[in-house]
């Protein structure tokens, strides 16, 4: 039997043919008139059958061969990627590093128990997924109780899929044994006589365990939900955020705060709709204990929660549209509005919405007339939607409300962000003047408003000799009424040596700036202005601070959308970064 030079495999018999090689050829005899011999054509007819056959069986078994080898290497390959997979750094990973990493996926990224609206499968969700790749993963995460216990549950009644979560979520509760719980809830009743999902009860009976706890709603009440009533103490509860889709002010529209009254580590609070602090709904709730409250500015307690928390430390007022605060007959503005004062508070952010002029009156100049904050460290501004120039904050900046308000507090600000909120250099420059303690400085320019956002892109056309924002603005009056943030007067007021340029002056804005966040949304952006800026603040020798009077600036960050930096301009931002300064841009041009 002869066997392959190559793979030691066997080989055919030779394929012993009757027929001699080169095969006969009978082309003559055709054309021929003659008459052959039968016998002769016969004897050659079957030894054609035979020889087919012969060679039709080799092909056959040497077509299995191939298969059966290419088969046998394409296991050799998927042996050799797994035996590739043996060395792979993650395997080397200590088990406690790799139990960190697991338990930071598993704590920012909830299960998700949802139901057909948002559909997620069981494998996607973190515990399930990470236990299924491997054995030694699978010991980790069942040995890790807190990889177990965020979940996000959408419980509706009437919903047949909602009702198929119950095993999953009650198989992780149990997982996670009696590590403390991070829960996302949508419940949802769309009658009346409609009954709670079954697993609120299993949920309430860990209530004990909740640490962080989000629940959304029509509305929070034991009448609608009567596995709140089991409800006792809370004592491993930091935060709870409630959101209705009912905002009402009887008793039966307000969210029961009463049901969370036995929480003594309860710190931080959210409400789209907040009951007075005498309301029978929030009857012994916990106000003193507040630290971090947000706020929608939509409820009728906006004026008073520095009332309702002495202890607050931060306050966020979001969706501050103008047009849903009720009015008193009359009177174009809320009829709640009172003096607050808070000792304690160091962060205030407002987030707004809407044209103050539609209704009488600007939240942002009521919200800031009625507080006094001696403590405030940080403010931020913003529009609550700065993508679309419909979701955008329209309202003029109240420069002498906040001057009355820096003056009346007498606060140190460090941080202060405003984000895409209609404010002038020139008003920019004035507020800054009065934070001379600043640090870091955010600022993101405006949209403009509706009516001028079809002549936005050519408002402010960039100019070879970079000419100042008040031209610019002259060019554009025919066009547009918006003014500009981040103009040239802007970067010169930052600058060390403020607008003469020549030596330094006693009066540089915000000496102590060292990080600076800026968003510029038209295509004027002064590049040499803001660069010469940047240049002035770069002092990195620490002994020479003093000398100059201003702090190095350590951090830029530079979003710019309808223009390009020109390379001259790229090659002096990467000589400052080379030196030693943080440096982001991020470029976007018009399209």
């Amino acid at each position: 039997m002869d066997f392959c030079k190559n793979c030691s495999s066997k080989l055919g018999n030779g394929l012993q043919s009757s027929i001699s090689t080169p095969l006969p050829d009978i082309s003559d005899r055709l054309r021929g008139q003659g008459i052959s011999d039968k016998n002769e054509i016969t004897n050659l007819l079957q030894s054609i059958d035979l020889d087919m056959r012969t060679i039709s069986s080799e092909i056959l078994r040497l077509q299995s061969s191939i298969l059966s080898l290419r088969t046998k290497r394409d296991q050799l390959l998927k042996l050799r990627e797994n035996a590739h997979s043996l060395t792979a750094p993650i395997r080397s990973l200590p088990t406690e590093l790799m139990g960190r990493i697991f338990m930071i996926l598993c704590s920012s990224v909830p299960s998700n128990f949802s139901t057909s609206r948002h559909k997620r499968r069981l494998c996607d969700a973190p515990p399930f997924a990470l236990s299924a790749v491997c054995s030694r993963w699978r010991d980790i995460v069942h040995g890790t109780s807190g990889m177990w216990s965020n979940l996000s549950l959408n419980l509706c009644p009437s919903d047949k899929e909602s009702q198929n979560v119950g095993p999953p979520v009650e198989f992780q509760l149990e997982r996670s044994r009696d590590h403390s719980l991070c829960l996302d809830i949508e419940m949802w009743l769309h009658s009346d006589s409609e009954q709670e999902h079954r697993l609120m009860y299993t949920i309430a009976e860990q209530s004990h365990r909740w640490q962080h706890i989000t629940i959304r709603t029509g509305i929070l009440t034991v009448e609608c939900y009567a596995s709140l009533a089991s409800l006792g103490s809370l004592p491993c509860l930091q935060s709870l955020r409630i959101h209705q889709t009912l905002m009402g002010t009887s008793a039966d529209e307000l969210p029961n705060l009463s049901l969370f009254k036995n929480a003594p580590r309860l710190r931080v609070l959210s409400l789209n709709c907040c009951p007075a602090k005498a309301h029978r709904s929030a009857a012994g709730f916990p106000w003193e204990q507040i630290k971090e409250l947000e706020l929608d500015a939509g409820s009728q307690t906006i004026f008073r929660v520095v009332e309702f928390c002495p202890n607050l430390e931060s306050l966020l007022y979001t969706n501050a549209h103008h047009s849903r605060i009720d009015e008193t007959e009359g009177h174009r503005q809320p009829s709640d509005v009172v003096p607050q004062n808070s000792q304690s508070l160091s962060s205030l952010s407002i987030s707004l919405r809407g044209n103050p002029k539609l209704c009488g009156y600007s939240m942002l100049e009521l919200l800031i007339s009625s507080l006094t904050a001696p403590s405030l460290t940080s403010i931020t501004i913003r529009s609550e939607n700065s993508t679309t120039p419909k979701g955008m904050f329209e309202g003029s900046w109240p420069k002498a409300h906040f001057t009355d308000f820096l003056s009346r507090s007498r606060c140190n600000v460090t941080i202060l962000r405003l984000e895409s909120i209609p404010i002038s250099d020139k008003d920019a420059i004035a507020l800054l003047e009065l934070l001379p303690l600043l640090h870091n400085l955010t600022i993101i320019e405006s949209l403009p408003p509706i009516s001028n956002h079809n002549h936005a892109p050519n408002a402010f056309p960039p100019s070879a000799n970079h000419n100042t924002a008040n031209s610019s603005r002259k060019a554009a009056g025919k066009t547009s009424s918006y003014e500009p943030t981040l103009s040239k007067e802007l970067f010169e007021a930052l600058h060390r040596c403020g607008h003469l340029g020549s030596s330094r002056s006693p009066d540089t804005l915000i000496p102590g700036l060292k990080r600076l966040e800026l968003g510029a949304r038209l295509a004027r952006f002064d590049h040499s202005a803001f660069i010469s800026m940047l240049v002035s603040r770069w002092i990195p020798e620490a002994n020479h601070i003093s000398d100059v009077g201003v702090e190095c600036l350590q951090f830029v960050r530079l979003d710019i959308k309808g223009q390009l930096f020109a390379e001259e301009a790229h090659r002096e931002l990467e000589y400052l970064e080379h030196a030693g300064l943080i440096i982001e841009v991020f470029e976007q041009p018009m399209r």
